[in-house]
């Protein structure tokens, strides 16, 4: 999805076969804020999310990646990031309980979770007996100390 749609529209976009004025994403938060990206806002920031989680955090083709966010812009480039190295998704409402996050952890072998500050706190809790997770990653617009 990430190069086959995601990069595909980017490219149409330079090529200016397609029409930028209108967004690939459109986010408003309940404040009324908006953003607004092209595909090929897109495709940048996604690829740099990529080599994040794949450079910095470790992750690799495979492994699984738990995605605990509200409906925010993060959650796309999360997403398409782990596509963009074969990472696979399992996506988490923010509904979960402590009980449903542990489940979810210990089912899937996931080897990170990003998520909020939360959630984080939940995540924190979660005793990890098989060894699995080894990365946590915090979106938030506030410093937490580990």
């Amino acid at each position: 999805f990430a190069v086959d749609v995601v990069d595909a529209w980017a490219e149409k976009e330079k090529t200016n076969e397609r029409d930028t004025s209108l967004p690939a994403l459109w986010w408003v938060n309940s404040k009324g804020d908006e953003l607004k990206w092209s595909f090929q806002d897109l495709k940048t920031y996604s690829t740099r999310t990529a080599k994040f989680l794949h450079n910095v955090c470790g992750i690799r083709k495979g492994d699984r990646v738990i995605v605990i966010l509200h409906r925010v812009p993060e959650w796309w480039l999360v997403c398409l990031g782990c596509k963009r190295i074969g990472a696979v998704i399992c996506p988490g409402s923010p509904q979960l309980t402590a009980d449903d996050i542990a489940y979810r952890l210990n089912a899937s072998k996931a080897t990170a979770i990003v998520t909020d500050e939360k959630h984080a706190v939940i995540a924190d809790q979660y005793e990890n007996k098989n060894g699995n997770l080894k990365i946590k990653i915090l979106v938030s617009e506030n410093k937490r100390e580990r």
